[in-house]
């Protein structure tokens, strides 16, 4: 279990079967049931933690410990997450695939384990990127982020949104986001909760939650110039 506001050091036993002529190197990320990350990806060793040597100095047959120390996102709503590692050189970036028994790589990547987060010990402010306040009643949008600004259609995008909550609500609103052409018509749209699995039934007056979604982009999306928009609808 682990509060929204907390951390956790992470620590990996490796080792090396025969001697490698490449640097290797550990990441983490906390993620939720769709893949999303929600932890600042430049971990660092904790302050506790002394690195091995590069694993091209690395003697075969004996082990060695990573150590990196892992925290949330501001606003990283509770619920369930899965601890993921995988292991890339740092040079190239390419993954070290996973292998079987056999010695046949199945993937890049591996399950440490699950998490749980819950709220935070400590409330806090968020500051989004791109602020852009408007009250929706029990909540309010404080802002947003596009990891791009440019794409093509079928392209996925990263929209993280911004919220607060102003008032205890029974409610759960679904935010509908889509893009508008300069003339105001709407070019697609797509429903989704404002905070991933977290309804807003369950927030507390004065909580501020970050949602993370990837906005897929339509294969027949006309190139151009749009606007993006978000609003609440009310659900019984």
């Amino acid at each position: 279990t682990l509060p929204a506001d907390g951390f956790v050091d992470i620590a990996m036993y490796v080792g090396v079967r025969e001697h490698v002529l490449r640097q290797y190197w550990p990441a983490f990320t906390l993620e939720d049931s769709t893949g999303l990350a929600w932890n600042d990806p430049n971990l660092l060793p904790p302050r506790w933690h002394k690195e091995p040597p590069d694993t091209q100095y690395w003697p075969p047959d004996e082990y060695a410990q990573w150590a990196r120390h892992l925290t949330l996102f501001p606003g990283t709503p509770p619920g369930q997450y899965q601890l993921m590692g995988v292991v890339f050189d740092k040079d190239s970036k390419r993954f070290a695939s996973l292998l079987d028994e056999q010695g046949s790589a199945v993937a890049p990547r591996f399950a440490l384990g699950a998490l749980t987060v819950t709220r935070p010990a400590r409330p806090f402010a968020l500051e989004p990127e791109i602020a852009a306040p408007h009250d929706f009643g029990p909540v309010a949008l404080l802002g947003y982020n596009l990891n791009r600004i440019t794409a093509n259609a079928g392209d996925s995008m990263l929209l993280t949104l911004y919220w607060k909550s102003e008032l205890a609500t029974q409610t759960d609103y679904t935010a509908r986001v889509g893009l508008l052409t300069p003339d105001g018509a709407p070019a697609f749209d797509v429903a989704m909760p404002p905070v991933n699995a977290y309804p807003i039934s369950e927030w507390r007056p004065g909580d501020e939650w970050r949602g993370q979604h990837r906005l897929q982009l339509p294969a027949t999306l006309a190139a151009g110039y749009y606007q993006l928009f978000i609003t609440l609808l009310g659900e019984t």
